[in-house]
């Protein structure tokens, strides 16, 4: 018979065991093979892109920054959902998802004025 506190530890276990590799796609495990998988996707095309530059091909500036760009912005957000400190206040809990960020639950008894604060803490 497990006592009250192995039991307290087995239910965090397994809660912690599910955020880190569990079936959801916002898990720890999922978010990082993710932001793997990009790295590499973009490290294949930056690879080519240089040996084509050294073979003299004609290169698309603006594109290849678009790239660099999409590249750095989706990094930047992918890690910062990993690092940012959750809260269990569904008021205050946001959803990033690329360049978007919208509160979790807004009710319509907020004023406009906190509904553009929340707006506003995504910008910053």
């Amino acid at each position: 018979m497990m006592t009250a506190s192995a039991a307290a530890f087995a239910t965090l276990r397994n809660r912690w065991c599910e955020i880190v590799s569990g079936d959801d796609i916002h898990s720890i495990a999922k978010q990082i093979r993710n932001l793997l998988v990009i790295d590499l996707e973009f490290h294949t095309i930056n690879q080519s892109r240089f040996l084509t530059q050294d073979a003299g091909v004609p290169q698309n500036g603006m594109i290849h920054g678009l790239l660099d760009l999409g590249f750095v912005g989706h990094q930047v957000l992918a890690i910062r959902r990993l690092v940012e400190r959750g809260t269990s206040d569904e008021t205050k809990r946001f959803i990033h998802s690329n360049s978007y960020c919208t509160r979790s639950r807004v009710s319509e008894q907020q004023s406009p004025a906190r509904h553009m604060s929340a707006m506003m803490d995504c910008l910053i």
